[in-house]
């Protein structure tokens, strides 16, 4: 996907609009992934997770609109110290924990997908390969994880910071 700096005229306020690459409009599993991140991102409501404002479609481009975060990519952070390690690792740690809680496997989380802003917040972004649990039917109490557009053997994600699990196409 392709992500802009963007305002929203209604509202007067700065955004970050997501789309699909042009190349990937005619992939309809690009699309219910994608479609499937603003379904995952809308679930949650925590500090340290970017939110979701709007989705929709624009002449068959679907599109995300989500809050700007200003700052930088932690993987850009030149030095931290000890306290900043541990204060970001908090952070991390308690919006995964949240997702978790929600019945999100974020499945992609690197130094490139968390923001550091001004403040020093973080701010957890890309739920694009993430799991969800959802019932397996409306009556059902129990409830199943379903990928991400994948498919069982199938590896996806950054190498370098995969789980096992993922790295064996498993579960």
């Amino acid at each position: 996907a392709t992500v802009y700096r963007a305002r929203d005229t209604q509202l007067g306020r700065l955004v970050a609009l997501k789309e699909l690459k042009p190349a990937l409009l005619q992939d309809t599993t690009w699309i219910r992934r994608f479609r499937r991140e603003a379904r995952t991102i809308a679930r949650l409501d925590h500090p340290n997770i970017v939110i979701l404002y709007d989705a929709g479609q624009e002449d068959g481009n679907p599109f995300l609109v989500m809050q700007l975060v200003e700052g930088g990519r932690l993987s850009d952070e030149d030095s931290l110290d000890l306290h900043e390690i541990i204060a970001i690792g908090i952070q991390i740690c308690s919006a995964l924990t949240h997702a978790h809680e929600n019945g999100i496997v974020h499945r992609d989380l690197k130094p490139e997908n968390a923001f550091v802003t001004s403040d020093g917040r973080i701010k957890v972004l890309d739920f694009g390969l993430a799991q969800m649990k959802e019932p397996v039917d409306e009556e059902a109490e129990t409830a199943t994880l379903t990928p991400a557009g994948t498919v069982a053997g199938t590896v996806m994600g950054t190498m370098g910071y995969m789980s096992p699990e993922q790295l064996r196409g498993e579960q």
